[in-house]
This record gives C-alpha cells, structure tokens and sequence, in this order.
C-alpha cells in the first residue's frame, strides 16, 4: 500500500511541471467494450495514438506509453501499452517497482485511482467493480485494458464533457537510472468514427492485414472444427469457414522480426469481407510453404437485414513449393454494386504460409 500510495503522491509532484494542459479523448462506443488485456479489440485501432507523456524536463521519455480511452452507457474502458527493453521485463517479472502506471481521474470532485505494472492491476474501486482481464506480457512490452464503472454520474455520458486526468510512469531504464513521465490535463468525452450502430470509416474498411492481431478461442465450442495449434488463437477481423474434416489454422512469430506474426494454414479456409463500395478492388498477399492454395472472392449480399452468400465470384489457383516468400498481386470487379467481396484463402492437403493480406478499393 506505501508504493501504491508514492504512486500517487507523484501525480500531484509533477502536475505543475506539465506546462500547457493536453487532452485525451474517451470515445463513445454504443455497445459494451470487452477488454481483453491485450489491446485486441478493434475499436483501439480506430484511436489515434497521442505522444502525450513528458518527463520532467519536458523531453520525450526513452520508453513509449500509449494510453486510449473509449466509454460505453455503463462503463469507461482504458487501454494502456507499455514498451520497454528486454533486460527490464526480465527484471520487472521479479520486482514490480521496475515499471508502474497510476493513473487518477476525477469526476464531480471524486478521484478515481488505478495503478498497473507488468503483473497486475490495483484500484480504489472494489475488485468486483473493475474489470481488468489480465495483463498482456512479451518482452518488450505489457498491456493492459481496464474497465471502471461510475455509477450515478450521468454527465460522463455525454459528448464534450472534461474531467482532470492524471497519469504518473516510472521505469526504471537498463542503465539503471529512474525515469519518470507523466500526463496532466483532461480527458475530453468526445465521438468516435467506428460505433455499432454507423458505417465503418474508410480506415476500418480492411481491419488485421499484416495478420498480427488475434485473440485466444474463448470457449471450446468457438469453430470446434478447426485445430489451432498450442495457441489456440484467432485472427480479428477474420473468419474461418466450415473445414473438410478438421481445419488447421495456427500463428507464428517470425524469428527475425518481434511481435510480427503469420499464420500456417493446412486445410480449410478462412476469410474477410471487405466493406469498401468501390466496385473495383486489389488484392496483394505474401505466402510461402508447399501445396495449392487457392484464392478466392466470396460474394455476399445484405437481404432482409441478414448476410447472405450467393456464391464465389473468382478463384486463382497457385501451386506452392517454396521457403521463400513471395508477393501476389490482382485485381477484382464486384457483378453487382449492392454486393461485397470477401478475400478468402484455401488448401486442402498443403502447408502454406501467409502474411500482409490487403484488399484496397480502386476508385
């Protein structure tokens, strides 16, 4: 409780230092957020990143922090990520003073705390009432989303509404110096381009192309046809189709490159819609591995407010037997303006790899 506690004390030691005062937008969402500890919900990736942390010297800290807001009828969500050096995670599994975020939010005069370090989440509100749905480690960063109720304060709900908001990160660097950053200013309720209930802005039309977003299967029942490796994970923005038999779907890290990933298909299909209304698309992707893939278009239409398949539109058939990756490119033109395109992959008896999986619109 004493660290818990110095945390804190350093949101007000440093708030006169900050200067000019900075916001941090809470988008509105109109349907619940579920967090996941891992920053996979696609509605983060409509936020825009904001470099809102300085140090005292009002320099750019060495480590990155990345703090995203959005709000919901009942709840606030925040998503923290933490970048740091791979010696210092190591550390920080051993000593949770090696790396801590306290963020304080006030609201009709009540503040609001919670502090989070590379192993667990702390707040003043009751256990139950905050959902933070663990943190998400590799070593060279940790996330976490946390999710905090404000019962009774109607005003939160409404679009342009400012509270103070406070944020304290203290590091400790390999160098072994402290570094201490901060946030202080506001937290504006403002809107959000991606919600439920409107289109997709241009910038969602394609979600999870370089294939590096994925969540783990919640349940045993979620596409039981399908073996997805020791993981068990799945790519967002992506759907698996009924296999064959047993599809086979599974992600891998490259060895050369941190926190980039690509997935192993060898059998099944799996695919994404495009929600562009651009009547001519491309297509480019990255495969290697041996075997035929075939590459298709699924067409789709919406008809009494449901989504119906009427059939493939186009199908390439490449012949794999390689260990190198190479680039695929073409083009698409939808039969019908009132339709939309999905970008699917298949094999049967192959093992092929992809990656960078894009469809773009051709105005």
């Amino acid at each position: 409780m004493k660290k818990f506690l110095t945390l804190f004390f350093l949101l007000f030691l440093f708030s006169f230092l900050s200067g000019a005062e900075k916001e941090i937008f809470a988008y509105r969402k109109n349907c619940a957020v579920t967090p996941d500890g891992a920053l996979l919900e696609d509605v983060w990736n409509t936020i825009p990143a904001g470099n809102f942390f300085r140090t005292a010297e009002r320099r750019s800290p060495f480590l990155t922090s990345t703090v995203k807001a959005v709000y919901e009828r009942d709840y606030l969500c925040f998503a923290l990520k933490m970048d740091m050096q791979n010696i210092q995670m190591q550390k920080a599994l051993n000593n949770e003073n090696v790396d801590s975020v306290a963020v304080t939010l006030t609201v009709s005069g009540k503040e609001y705390h919670f502090q989070v370090t590379p192993l667990w989440v702390k707040s003043n509100w009751e256990q139950t009432k905050i959902h933070a749905c663990g943190v998400k480690r590799s070593r060279k960063y940790y996330a976490a989303e946390v999710r905090i109720p404000i019962p009774g304060e109607e005003q939160f709900y409404c679009q342009g509404q400012s509270f103070p908001l406070k944020i304290v990160r203290t590091s400790l660097l390999a160098n072994g110096k402290k570094e201490i950053s901060f946030f202080n200013g506001k937290l504006l309720t403002g809107d959000l381009a991606y919600t439920d209930n409107t289109p997709r802005s241009n910038k969602k039309i394609w979600r999870n192309g370089e294939l590096n977003t994925f969540f783990k299967r919640p349940n045993p029942r979620w596409n039981s046809n399908w073996d997805l490796g020791k993981g068990d994970y799945l790519q967002q923005g992506w759907n698996l189709n009924q296999a064959k038999g047993m599809g086979r779907f599974e992600v891998f890290a490259h060895e050369d490159k941190e926190d980039d990933y690509y997935v192993v298909l060898r059998n099944g299909d799996f695919y994404q819609m495009y929600k562009g209304l651009e009547k001519k698309l491309s297509y480019t992707f990255l495969a290697k591995g041996k075997g035929v893939l075939k590459v298709r278009f699924l067409r789709f239409v919406f008809k009494n407010h449901a989504l119906r398949f009427k059939g493939v539109h186009s199908e390439r058939v490449i012949t794999l037997d390689s260990d190198e990756w190479k680039e695929y490119t073409g083009k698409v033109e939808k039969k019908n303006d009132g339709e939309s395109l999905a970008l699917d992959f298949s094999t049967e008896n192959g093992e092929i790899m992809l990656d960078e999986a894009y469809v773009r619109g051709i105005e």
